[in-house]
């Protein structure tokens, strides 16, 4: 029996295993990218929803300053139509 055989073998399990073991830091990376893709499309959507969010509260801030307006414009409106009938 010659030594180059068992060399053979142990060289063969190596490649073998390198290559094994760069599949698996292949997949590894591909994984962590594919998680930091969906890490950022999170982070867009979130930033979007706050931008929506500041947005509506303004909206709702000029809906009621509105609303207040509008109400005191019916009381003005009521108290001028009161002093026209007693002035009639």
């Amino acid at each position: 029996m010659s030594i180059v055989r068992p060399y053979a073998f142990v060289i063969s399990f190596m490649n073998s295993w390198r290559r094994n073991a760069e599949k698996e830091k292949q997949n590894v990376q591909n994984d962590r990218e594919r998680r930091s893709n969906i890490l950022r499309t999170h982070e867009t959507d979130l930033h979007q929803l706050q931008l929506q969010e500041t947005d509506l509260r303004s909206k709702v801030r000029e809906k009621e300053a509105l609303q207040n307006s509008v109400e005191a414009m019916q009381l003005e409106v009521s108290s001028l139509t009161n002093q026209l009938k007693v002035m009639f």
